[in-house]
């Protein structure tokens, strides 16, 4: 224990409230120290070796000697998002690392480093004698217990700060905060036995550190395509508000502003065949206005809701310009087909499902990623609801959404509860519509949010067209799902596929697979408010954390931009530096050039900006600059 002990004195020095967590651990039987051929120690997890049985010193040299040799091509400076994929290099190990390069001007000499999972620590050794000092993460707590029992981490200790937050958000913003001018570029070497949590964590960070990569530089021209009408037209609408909230310059394509015109060719003719050609037309008509609004406004980027009327012939003009487009597709893929048509005309498309649904964009060579649903924290939120609203809007229990056929049967077992169901295509003629509230009226979202602050217990079945309850086979997870939690609310959901890797069940969320588990859940929580709290604070820190609109936004343009940096982010970089250069870095004019900040979309409309916020008369040059401005437009 002399080892563990001269370590933790040193963490102490500089973090005194972990060096007791570590001190006072008590680690699993899953773990065990063995001392290598040389000598050294060797950590050892379920039979799996982390280190080299050899010489494991020599061995976290030569892995951190790899990573930066792979890194040390890479331009300084580039600013982009970069990842390399190495090769498996022999080892049971579970790590990545993030390195940056002497990316800062105003600080050459600085040479950063983050290891995420690095074992008992003989790559942090290297990274030290290599002049490198950064950040640990680790977020197994026995690892790092038996690596202070294990070798001298006096020196590492002195160069790097220990992070132990269990999501790698919270990490990303701490690392942040510390080396907010940093830039690092992006090194994953994937070790085997990586285990899931290690994988999800190693590609949340990684995507959080592309998009401050970009963001730190770029703001982006986004055009937004909105659908003419649908469910997808509110998800849109938080899209935009999302967009704007992370810095970008958004430019709308509002499609819903046709939603009139479009229904009232049904005025028009009784023949459905002629009103779906007159809709056809009418389409083609929206989706040349977008080409034309992208011709005009010249995006970075161009991201389309679904049910947004890009029709195919439009793609060939688009593609032309060199914008890439991004297609969220937030439906079920099997309830919606209409994605057979569009998905592979798409650069990007995302959706909210995968398994089956990837098979068959595999098949069709569409490039698709997985992005869920989520929530706007700036609306979705905790708020007071007023005792006569109260009086309305609350209830034991509540549902809000329309009347699908599965929740029409579902709910008759709920007849007994102080229950109240919002929302529109309700049977009339069943025993649940005297649950219905305000006569089968559609809810808007204002109301929406009052209803689930003044519930104890949110109802949330996601729909079904043929079940007569819970769908078992069902995966993405609903937007209420995210916005219930973020307003610190408490809800019990059917149990989907993929909802305990966005919430812990038990501890963030509550399931229910039946009308049994659900009413004995119901009875539960009623009896103890106090834990269907916490359970409802705990989703919506989570909620907020990484379920955001923003979060999900982000990760949207990191991706695209990772796969075609040139076209999003270096077009009007390049324009700005060629006229710098040809103006003379130290004319009026190279100067001038040299002050506007740029925030995506055209250079030119920089400069436009940069003007208009001015004060005084124009100086002959602005006249200038306006003159070129309007001559490109």
């Amino acid at each position: 224990m002399e080892m563990f002990e001269k370590n933790i004195k040193v963490l102490e020095a500089t973090d005194k409230e972990l060096a007791k967590r570590i001190r006072e651990h008590k680690p699993k039987e899953d773990f065990t120290i063995e001392a290598s051929k040389e000598g050294e120690n060797t950590l050892i997890y379920q039979g799996n070796y982390f280190h080299s049985k050899y010489n494991p010193v020599r061995e976290g040299e030569q892995l951190f000697q790899k990573a930066t040799e792979k890194i040390a091509t890479i331009t300084p400076n580039s600013h982009k998002p970069f990842t390399i994929s190495g090769e498996n290099v022999g080892t049971n190990e579970l790590a990545s690392v993030i390195i940056n390069l002497n990316l800062n001007a105003e600080n050459s000499t600085q040479k950063k480093v983050i290891f995420m999972g690095c074992g008992l620590g003989y790559k942090l050794l290297a990274a030290v004698n290599s002049g490198f000092s950064g950040y640990w993460i680790e977020t197994e707590p026995d690892i790092l217990y038996f690596a202070f029992q294990s070798i001298d981490l006096e020196k590492v200790l002195q160069n790097f700060t220990i992070i132990t937050k269990l999501h790698p958000y919270e990490a990303f913003q701490q690392i942040h905060e510390k080396d907010a001018k940093t830039t690092f570029l992006h090194h994953l070497v994937p070790f085997n036995n990586q285990t899931k949590e290690q994988e999800e964590f190693c590609s949340k960070f990684k995507i959080k550190f592309n998009y401050e990569a970009i963001n730190a530089k770029h703001k982006l021209k986004v055009l937004t395509v909105a659908p003419i009408y649908g469910g997808s037209l509110t998800t849109y609408n938080y899209m935009v508000t999302a967009l704007k909230n992370i810095g970008h310059n958004v430019v709308e394509m509002d499609c819903s502003q046709f939603q009139d015109s479009y229904f009232k060719f049904q005025k028009i003719t009784s023949k459905e065949n002629a009103t779906n050609v007159l809709r056809e037309r009418f389409v083609d008509t929206i989706s040349e206005a977008i080409v034309a609004k992208t011709d005009d406004e010249r995006p970075n980027l161009i991201i389309a809701m679904a049910q947004a009327p890009i029709c195919t012939t439009a793609f060939e003009r688009i593609k032309k310009l060199n914008i890439p487009v991004a297609f969220w597709f937030v439906e079920d893929f099997n309830t919606l087909p209409y994605w057979k048509t569009f998905a592979p005309y798409y650069d990007y498309f995302f959706t909210i499902q995968r398994g089956e649904f990837f098979a068959c964009l595999d098949m069709m060579k569409a490039n698709y990623y997985y992005l869920p649903q989520a929530c706007l924290p700036s609306f979705h939120r905790e708020i007071t609801v007023s005792n006569k609203e109260k009086k309305e809007l609350g209830s034991n229990l509540s549902f809000v959404g329309a009347g699908y056929f599965n929740r029409r049967a579902f709910f008759r077992k709920l007849l007994d509860y102080d229950f109240k169901i919002w929302g529109t295509e309700w049977d009339t003629a069943s025993p649940v519509w005297k649950k219905v509230q305000r006569q089968g009226e559609r809810i808007d979202s204002a109301t929406t949010l009052k209803i689930f602050n003044a519930t104890k217990i949110n109802i949330n079945l996601h729909s079904s067209t043929y079940h007569k309850g819970v769908n078992e086979h069902g995966d993405f997870v609903n937007p209420r799902t995210f916005e219930i939690a973020a307003s610190n609310n408490f809800q019990l959901v059917d149990y989907r596929k993929y909802l305990p890797e966005l919430f812990t069940l038990g501890e963030e969320i509550e399931t229910f697979s039946s009308s049994d588990e659900l009413k004995e859940k119901i009875n539960y929580f009623l009896a103890n408010d106090d834990k269907a709290e916490k359970i409802a604070l705990a989703s919506g820190k989570r909620a907020r954390l990484e379920h955001s609109f923003e979060e999900r936004l982000k990760e949207m343009i990191a991706v695209i931009v990772a796969s075609r940096p040139e076209t999003v982010i270096d077009e009007n970089d390049a324009i700005k530096e060629r006229l710098i250069k040809e103006a003379g870095p130290d004319t009026e004019l190279g100067k001038y050039l040299q002050s506007v900040d740029f925030q995506g979309g055209n250079f030119f409309d920089s400069i436009k900006e940069k003007i208009s916020h001015g004060e005084g008369k124009l100086s002959s040059l602005e006249k200038i600059m306006l003159m070129v401005h309007e001559n490109i437009k």
